[in-house]
């Protein structure tokens, strides 16, 4: 039960802080794979931020009191024109477990695959 709160609550957190273009989808358990059209990293970054506070401010009912508050990692990925859906949404993963390793509650940015043979992959915390 506390499980399902946890998506009730978090439906509802993601309705009141998204825009309406923007599209989101249920990944698995209490994953979410979130699409913002038009918007730049910085912009992505701003709202990443917003979600993660809107989470960790919003408790978790039990019989009307609040009972847990709960935390928010993320894995933000930038599209290239090389992406497919899944090059994006890998990226997008390995941004959230790197999230979750770093102490959980926070945003990782992952930018796009370097051309075949050229440096490393970016990545930042914010």
């Amino acid at each position: 039960l506390a499980g399902e709160s946890v998506i009730r609550t978090l439906g509802r957190v993601l309705r009141e802080t998204m825009r309406e273009e923007d599209l989101v989808a249920r990944i698995g358990g209490d994953e979410f794979g979130l699409l913002l059209p038009d918007t730049d990293l910085d912009g992505g970054l701003a709202f990443a931020e917003r979600l993660r506070e809107a989470v960790a401010a919003t408790p978790l009912m039990d019989g009307g009191r609040p009972a847990l508050h709960r935390t928010c990692s993320i894995g933000l990925a930038t599209l290239s024109t090389h992406d497919t859906l899944d090059t994006l949404l890998d990226r997008a993963d390995r941004g959230l477990r790197l999230a979750k390793e770093q102490g959980r509650d926070r945003v990782v940015v992952m930018g796009p695959q370097p051309a075949r043979g050229a440096g490393t992959e970016d990545s930042a915390c914010g």
